[in-house]
This record gives structure tokens, C-alpha cells and sequence, in this order.
């Protein structure tokens, strides 16, 4: 289940342009200071696909001045980084607080930038010289100082996308948790005259998807994120209905069926049947010992 969880976190920082390899630290307890934490550098590819992303005129989020503001800054970005990968890097990296000593959640985490002023980069160079240099027509240092100003707007969007981004996480997290059964319980069950049949679900022990396709594995997370899909172990038993000792039994788990399919993905009547035939071949023993 571990591997799940930190796979699908993995996955999500990745698809919203965090690093692949960012450490992830969670603790989903129900409890508090609980969350999703994660850490690493940002390197030059990232920062282009984050702020892309944050700063697209594009984006939903925000208000129209805002939008309005990041469609002015846009069509800056493709120059601003060729210009950060020629002359500099990217120095941005998200750390480990104090807090995160203790914890791991949205408040454990710091976004250190130390990347170079691109302002400062050019200081000693006078107007005429810096298309010249960069190749970037029309550059110049009130160009500059906007691209600064950029940087700065992009530094307090990404601050705040981490936090938000945490808390996607943890709610995420919690909807994969609750799309797996965390207790037995009965779910099904029928008597006769001197027998017990039921089927019960249980915690599914250590579900993972290694080796899964990916795409498949993506399609099935989505499900269970959509409360379309469960994961669930199963039991299914035959008892005495007098002493409701167990005469027969059989198991198994990491099932992921439809959250409607009473059938738990015709499971449960294969199952079923091998636990009858457990419990009579239980019986035949017994009655060949007595005999």
C-alpha cells in the first residue's frame, strides 16, 4: 500500500512539473500534523515547466487582473530561461523546516532560492551591448528589470503551489486510503439447516502495483480517486451453525473491483465455492477418523 501511495504521489508532482527525483514523506493517520511533504532541487527543466504552468494566462485560478498580468509576462518566459540556462542556473529548492522534523505536511517545507539576479548578471553591460551578447532582439535593461520582476511573481506563485499542491496530496491520499477496505467485515452470508456461508472483506495486506502498466495503474488510481474502484481482500468461510467453528475456508486479496459489483468481480462465488469444498473435505476427514 506504501508503494501505491508513494508512487501515485510521485506521479502527480511529476505531472504538475516537480522534479522526478523529489523525496515524498507522508503520514496519513487521520491525525494531526499529518500530511504530504516533499522536498528536492529545482533544476532548470522544472522551473520552465512550473512556471509555465503557474504564470499561464491560461489558468483558471485568480482573478482577471491577474490573468492579465500573466499574459503580459508569458511570451517573457521562453527568453528569461534561455538566458538562465546560457548565463546561469536555477538555485530554487524546497527544504526541510523545522517542522519537518516531526512531521511531514504543508507547513514542514521552505523554498529557498538562491539563483543569481539576472539584473545582476548583466551589471557591468550598458543597453547597446546586451542584445548584442544574448542575441535577444531589443533587449535591454528595463527588459531586464521586468524579467526580475517576473522571476519574483513566479518565486510567489510556486510558494504558494507547494502549499496547495500538499494539500491536494493529503486529500488525494486519503480517498486512495478510503478506496481500500480497513476492516473485516461481512458482506455477505447465507445459512442452512447446519452451516454458515459467508464472505467477508478484509484489509488487502500490502497492495501494490509493481510490475503494473502504467497506464493501467494510472486508470485504476483515477477509478478509486472517483470512488468507482475499491481494493479489498476477501474470506470467504463455511462454520458449524451451532459452534460456528470454521470447517472451511479460502482467501484472497488485492482485488480491485467496481464499488457496484456485488459479485466483487465474480470473486465471491469462486471463492465460495472453494471454501465448500475445504469444509466437505473437513467433514469427509472427520467422518473417516470416526468411522
Amino acid at each position: 500500500m506504501s508503494n501505491m501511495l508513494q508512487d501515485y504521489f510521485q506521479h502527480r508532482l511529476v505531472s504538475l512539473g516537480y522534479p522526478e527525483d523529489f523525496t515524498v514523506e507522508y503520514s496519513l493517520g487521520y491525525c494531526q500534523g499529518d500530511g504530504v511533504a516533499f522536498y528536492g532541487r529545482i533544476d532548470d527543466d522544472s522551473a520552465e515547466k512550473l512556471m509555465k504552468r503557474l504564470l499561464s494566462p491560461n489558468r483558471i485560478e485568480g482573478s482577471a487582473v491577474e490573468r492579465v498580468r500573466n499574459l503580459m509576462a508569458y511570451k517573457h518566459i521562453d527568453n528569461l530561461l534561455l538566458v538562465i540556462r546560457e548565463y546561469t542556473s536555477v538555485a530554487l529548492e524546497i527544504a526541510r523546516n523545522s517542522h519537518g522534523n516531526r512531521y511531514s505536511h504543508y507547513n514542514s517545507m521552505d523554498l529557498n532560492d538562491e539563483s543569481e539576479s539576472i539584473v545582476d548578471v548583466f551589471a557591468d553591460d550598458e543597453d547597446d551591448e546586451l542584445e548584442k551578447i544574448t542575441g535577444i532582439a531589443g533587449l535591454n535593461r528595463a527588459m531586464l528589470a521586468e524579467w526580475g520582476e517576473l522571476w519574483v511573481r513566479f518565486y510567489q506563485a510556486l510558494k504558494e503551489d507547494i502549499v496547495d499542491t500538499s494539500k491536494t496530496l493529503e486529500q488525494e491520499g486519503y480517498k486512495l486510503l478510503e478506496a481500500m477496505a480497513y476492516e473485516e467485515v461481512v458482506v455477505w452470508a447465507f445459512t442452512t439447516e447446519n452451516y454458515i456461508v459467508r464472505l467477508s472483506e478484509m484489509p488487502s495486506r500490502d497492495f501494490d502495483m509493481d510490475g503494473w502498466d502504467e497506464d493501467t495503474k494510472l486508470a485504476t488510481l483515477t477509478s478509486m480517486l472517483d470512488g468507482e474502484e475499491r481494493v479489498v481482500g476477501l474470506k470467504a468461510e463455511v462454520l458449524d451453525r451451532e459452534t460456528e467453528t470454521v470447517l472451511g475456508e479460502d482467501s484472497l486479496y488485492g482485488i480491485v473491483y467496481a464499488t457496484d459489483d456485488k459479485s466483487y468481480g465474480g470473486y465471491r462465488s469462486e471463492l465460495v465455492r472453494y471454501a465448500v469444498k475445504d469444509a466437505k473435505g473437513f467433514i469427509n476427514r472427520l467422518a473417516t477418523k470416526a468411522a
